[in-house]
């Protein structure tokens, strides 16, 4: 009974062993036939014109290139008349507020300070005034920059004026007199870089 059971066990792995084997047989080689349709019609594509003398290959490629330049083109369009009205508003009120009286002073040995006017000539409120201030040396080479809101507590009304005050720190106490000296603007440039206007 036991040799029964065994050879019956034997047959049934047997049978399991081999149906496993041609069903990846089968799938092996029905992969093969897919890839070989594939093939067949990428050749097709690449060899077969069409009416206006292209092969499939060749309008499937210049139809992804017009697409990816669609893409493009959009993420970088021209201004509209609305936009370019409102950049010219924008440059207009920035050049309508006059920078005046600037001046560069001493603030102690190792700190200098910007001071000035800016005059609203617009005819709307002003506010949120950023300054953009360069630096520089005797000869008129570059040596810091620094960007400043200024403090307007409110608007800066049309026709008012208000002062400003930048500092700028050069050095410590403990830089040599030399070095203090290299560090020191002898000029500045002062230009108003951004604004907000309330109408």
């Amino acid at each position: 009974m036991k040799s029964t059971i065994i050879i019956a066990s034997a047959i049934i792995a047997a049978a399991i062993g081999g149906s496993s084997v041609l069903l990846s047989y089968s799938t092996a080689q029905a992969e093969a036939n897919r890839l070989n349709a594939f093939f067949s019609f990428l050749e097709r594509a690449a060899n077969q014109k069409d009416s206006s003398g292209e092969t499939q290959l060749q309008a499937l490629s210049s139809g992804v290139v017009r697409s990816i330049s669609k893409g493009f083109e959009s993420g970088f369009n021209r201004p509209s008349d609305k936009d370019k009205k409102k950049l010219d508003e924008y440059l207009e009120d920035i050049s309508a507020l006059p920078l005046s009286d600037v001046q560069l002073v001493a603030d102690g040995n190792t700190s200098e300070k910007v001071i000035g006017l800016v005059t609203n000539n617009t005819q709307k409120p002003i506010s949120d005034i950023k300054l953009n201030v360069i630096y520089r040396n005797q000869d008129g080479g570059l040596i810091d920059v620094a960007s400043s809101f200024t403090s307007i507590d409110g608007n800066l009304l049309p026709g008012k004026q208000f002062g400003f005050a930048i500092d700028r720190r050069y050095g410590n106490s403990s830089d040599s007199d030399s070095d203090l000296a290299a560090k020191k603007a002898a000029s500045v440039d002062v230009s108003i870089a951004s604004l907000r206007t309330s109408l």
